[in-house]
């Protein structure tokens, strides 16, 4: 009698982030709608205002170290601080208008650095193909 054993495992998606590449291995979307509440002569709530907040996309994964090990780490930097305006492709789907929000980029002594990136996209559309 034998026994097969089936992996299913998906390799990390190549992701372009302006000038730089990000293996990534992890993807989260988050949003959220504002609503506006005011109360009534009744005591009843009403909306009185409502609108999308831009989506916050997460990214983890890796990048490969290059002649400088950090870029990585200066190029987010720069692209957070001049509020750089890009879109993003994964898996289909594409970020508009992406901001980077936050990131953290980790060197444990490997060939590749740990990377993670909050991106605010103002819509979500599918890829054309």
């Amino acid at each position: 009698m034998s026994i097969v054993t089936v992996l299913n495992s998906r390799q990390a998606e190549e992701v372009a982030l302006g000038q730089l590449t990000l293996w990534c291995e992890e993807f989260t979307a988050a949003a959220v709608r504002v609503l506006s509440e005011t109360s009534t002569v009744s005591g009843n709530n009403t909306v009185t205002n409502t609108y999308p907040r831009y989506a916050r996309i997460t990214l983890k994964g890796r990048a490969f170290c290059e002649d400088v090990p950090m870029y990585h780490a200066m190029e987010l930097d720069s692209m957070l601080r001049d509020g750089t305006v890009f879109d993003v492709s994964y898996r289909g789907m594409v970020m508009k208008n992406c901001r980077v929000q936050s990131y953290t980029v980790s060197d444990k002594g490997l060939n590749e650095l740990a990377v993670s990136v909050v991106l605010a996209a103002e819509y979500l559309e599918e890829e054309e193909v």
